[in-house]
């Protein structure tokens, strides 16, 4: 809108949307878009991305920013190139889209019969948005566009745009920010800009297409008309009528060629201009403020710095997260190195069991290595030697090592009741054989053997033959026919006689008697050799889980060592890693945005400062030093300045006034005070005030985000004559009897400058008054 009538400053902003131009003013966008998420302004903000490269446009817009892709008709370009005089005649479409850098193009993209309705609708649309917002209040609507000034789709639209602006939203207050490719003592090195000089070329012809727009050149342009010679549908007529300039306010900050391959250096340089904006949505003194008595004009054009600091938070968290990781993963270690010691205690134990070839016959001495105390191998020992073998039967001998298990305790974490009863069935087994071996009924059926072996037609079976089976088979069927011939004959015998009769019953008693004691000797070796075959079996059982016992010992010993070692190498990496930290904190990164130092975190509190939600907290907690924090501010403010003028002496003094805004969060308002242009950090006096003495106006503005403070400084009016990208180029090519191909070099430098001039319709409006 035209700045007649307006207040000396536009209110703060209700409704802020921000329009990025080509890839520059994109990435510029996206910064915004992230100082947003970080301060939480109170305005609300909308985002528009414009460019002419799809590719381009979705490499460096974010998602939630509205896309329009410029494509340019190339059906009809051969013959808008013949009648639009400010497309040269060997301009070209890139075959890919793009402008390639012309600027003309970039013009051309949006100014042509088939782009330009559509384009002025959508736009229509965005500011409309914007509008509702502040319905009452247009003049709260403020407006954002960014771009390069050395490329070609967002140098090529500003005035263009600017004019839309104006004309579709006539209310809304424009501003702009423009980086411009820097050419620092062009007039005193004798070294060839960095980079392409199409960039320098370009930011000429912008800056001076812009200094009329802005009715900062020879004379008074307005009113002026931008032609639409592509008759558009969208507007009333076939140009816009501008009655003053279309931007309240224009901002430029310079971009070094040579360091734009750095990331790290562009996003700083995009964050400063985000800053401005955000900051600006509040205090729109920093960009559109009029000091007592006012400026000749009424656009303001300015340069910007910024730069701040904060507390590295994510570090000291990480720190304290990572501290705590190395601790859990000691404790780890320990147990582990617990529970090896035991499963090797217990491995060692098992191995010593099964390499014995029987525990049965170890003395108190030998079973030293045993897995169980002495005491405990005796108490088995004993219990082994108090069964009554011939009444054990499976419950009783279940019975038996179930109690044993209870008082054996065995050394490290062996399975007990496997090894009890390894050792219980050991004992009873060597028992049971030796009493089995020492059992009289197989020698007294050899004795009945050899005593009848001369009377029976029958062949006895041999001495190594079963003695149960001998028994069975032969000798008690033998005895029980013995049996029934004396009785037969004691039948048969006369009572008158009487002596042989007596002899015939006496050997009948002595012959059952024989054969009961045979037989319950049987039994008792039957029943023995029962109680044996149940503790072999047993014992060889329980040898089996024993064997089972030691293979899973012996995989556990194995995982257990792979697991301490991924620990202790998980312990290293995080030793390095907290090193690393540690280091990082007590010399952080600095720079226009810098970190705070922090000293010895391990002797703070990990509580106080993972509960911290402020600067201030973190000073209190002793975590980061109040006089770290005045420090900072001071290195802050001392490396703002006024950088885009950049000649020496100046060609016009332009009465500059330095205004700065200094950002902090509601909490740390407490730690950081501002009033009356002077900054203080309570309870740690005053920053040194001359960083701030070179500033006119210092002003506080709150934001959303904790544990940091940003400074915005502008530097208002600056004339671009005292710049080498506009003054010193433009004094070269005006002049006659000078080339400014000398600057660059380059022998078509002038022709290639006038080819890069979009909008021929400004130069001509810039004539000095009469």
């Amino acid at each position: 809108m035209p700045n007649g009538g307006r207040p000396l400053s536009p209110p703060p902003a209700g409704a802020v949307t921000v329009i990025g131009l080509g890839s520059a003013g994109c990435r510029m966008l996206s910064a915004v878009e992230d100082a947003v998420d970080r301060y939480e302004p109170d305005p609300a903000f909308s985002y528009v991305a414009i460019d002419s490269s799809v590719p381009d446009l979705d490499a460096n817009a974010s998602a939630e920013a509205r896309k329009i892709h410029l494509d340019a008709p190339t059906s009809r370009f051969s013959d808008d190139r013949e009648k639009l005089d400010y497309l040269d005649v060997s301009a070209e479409l890139a075959y890919d889209g793009g402008t390639t850098r012309r600027r003309p193009v970039g013009r051309y993209c949006v100014d042509n019969a088939e782009s330009v309705d559509p384009f002025v609708e959508e736009l229509s649309g965005v500011l409309g948005a914007g509008s509702e917002r502040v319905e009452g209040h247009p003049e709260a609507h403020h407006v954002w566009l960014l771009s390069s000034l050395g490329g070609g789709t967002g140098s090529g639209l500003i005035p263009l745009l600017a004019g839309l602006v104006d004309t579709l939203s006539p209310q809304a207050a424009t501003f702009g920010i423009g980086s411009v490719p820097r050419l620092d003592g062009l007039e005193s090195t004798s070294s060839v800009p960095p980079g392409d000089s199409t960039l320098y070329y370009n930011a000429y012809a912008a800056l001076r297409e812009l200094r009329v727009l802005l009715g900062l050149g020879d004379g008074d342009p307005y009113p002026l008309e931008l032609e639409l010679q592509s008759d558009p549908r969208s507007v009333e007529s076939d140009s816009l009528a501008l009655e003053g300039s279309p931007i309240d306010a224009y901002g430029l900050i310079g971009t070094d060629q040579a360091a734009v391959a750095d990331d790290a250096y562009i996003r700083t340089r995009n964050r400063i201009a985000a800053d401005l904006i955000v900051d600006s949505a509040v205090e729109t003194d920093l960009v559109a403020s009029r000091p007592a008595g006012g400026w000749t004009n009424d656009t303001t054009l300015f340069s910007l710095d910024g730069g701040g600091f904060s507390a590295p938070v994510d570090d000291l968290r990480e720190f304290y997260e990572t501290a705590a990781e190395r601790e859990e993963t000691d404790a780890a270690i320990g147990r582990k190195e617990t529970r090896h010691s035991s499963v090797e205690d217990a491995l060692r134990g098992a191995r010593a069991v099964l390499d014995r070839e029987s525990v049965a016959a170890l003395s108190d001495g030998e079973a030293d290595d045993l897995p169980v105390s002495p005491e405990a191998f005796a108490r088995v020992r004993d219990e082994a030697a108090s069964i009554d073998l011939v009444h054990l039967d499976e419950p009783k001998l279940d019975s038996t090592v179930e109690s044993a298990a209870e008082e054996t305790d065995p050394i490290g974490s062996i399975d007990d009741e496997a090894l009890t009863t390894y050792l219980l069935t050991g004992q009873l087994k060597r028992r049971a054989e030796d009493v089995v071996h020492s059992h009289p009924f197989p020698e007294a059926v050899e004795a009945l053997a050899d005593e009848v072996r001369d009377r029976i037609d029958d062949p006895v079976p041999g001495a190594d033959a079963d003695p149960v089976t001998r028994w069975e088979q032969t000798l008690e069927p033998l005895l029980r026919q013995r049996r029934r011939t004396i009785e037969r004959a004691v039948d048969r015998t006369l009572p008158v006689r009487v002596f042989h009769r007596r002899e015939q019953k006496s050997r009948l008693e002595r012959i059952r008697e024989r054969h009961a004691e045979l037989r319950e000797l049987k039994d008792e070796y039957e029943r023995l050799r029962e109680v044996r075959s149940l503790v072999v079996e047993r014992h060889e059982r329980a040898g089996e889980d024993l064997r089972a016992e030691r293979d899973r010992l012996e995989a556990e010993v194995r995982e257990l060592r792979e697991e301490r070692t991924e620990l202790s190498e998980r312990r290293d990496r995080l030793g390095r890693r907290l090193d690393a930290l540690e280091d990082a904190l007590a010399d952080p990164s600095s720079g226009q945005y810098s970190t705070l130092p922090v000293a010895a975190p391990e002797n703070a509190d990990p509580d106080a400062v993972l509960s911290a939600d402020s600067l201030r907290d973190l000073v209190g907690a002793d975590v980061v030093a109040g006089v770290a924090v005045t420090d900072a501010l001071e290195e802050t403010v001392a490396r703002l300045g006024e950088s885009v003028s950049d000649r020496d002496p100046v060609a016009v003094d332009p009465d500059t006034h330095r205004r700065l805004a200094l950002s902090v969060s509601d909490p740390d308002g407490e730690l950081i005070g501002i009033a009356d242009d002077e900054v203080t950090v309570a309870g740690f006096g005053s920053p040194d005030p001359t960083p701030f003495e070179r500033l006119d106006d210092v002003s506080g503005v709150p934001h959303g985000e904790p544990f940091s403070v940003h400074a915005v400084a502008t530097y208002a009016p600056i004339a671009l004559e005292n710049t080498s990208e506009f003054g010193v180029v433009h004094e070269w090519y005006t002049d006659p009897d000078r080339d400014a191909g000398a600057l660059f070099d380059r022998a078509d430098a002038e022709e290639r400058i006038a080819r890069c001039f979009a909008y021929p319709e400004l130069l001509a409006a810039d004539a000095p008054d009469d």
